[in-house]
């Protein structure tokens, strides 16, 4: 009995550390999400986030499939002038120049 009790909270912990929700996030030049301008995806967990420490390109829109909160950086190594942004899309404008980017899921 224990050891169909251990198998099973190994079995719960095994499906509930898995490495995260993959995500996709969609960059525009155009506040009305045309003219592709870039594209991230990768998996992240709830509450973790990563980041992008070199980027060069002109961010007008975003979208996304997950709930994310996304801070745009004016220069590269997350410096700069900083815009942070939470949803699942947001139109900016205007345009704003992007060095880096990070990414947190809500």
């Amino acid at each position: 009995m224990k050891l169909l009790y251990c198998i099973l909270c190994l079995f719960i912990i095994s499906v509930y550390a898995q490495d995260g929700d993959s995500f996709q996030i969609l960059f525009y030049q155009k506040p009305n999400y045309k003219v592709d301008a870039g594209i991230i995806s990768g998996s992240v967990a709830v509450g973790g986030g990563a980041g992008a420490k070199s980027g060069n390109m002109s961010v007008g829109s975003f979208k996304t499939e997950s709930f994310l909160q996304v801070t745009l950086y004016t220069e590269k190594y997350y410096q700069g002038q900083t815009y942070v942004y939470k949803g699942s899309q947001k139109k900016i404008s205007p345009a704003v120049h992007v060095g880096s980017v990070k990414w947190k899921h809500l």
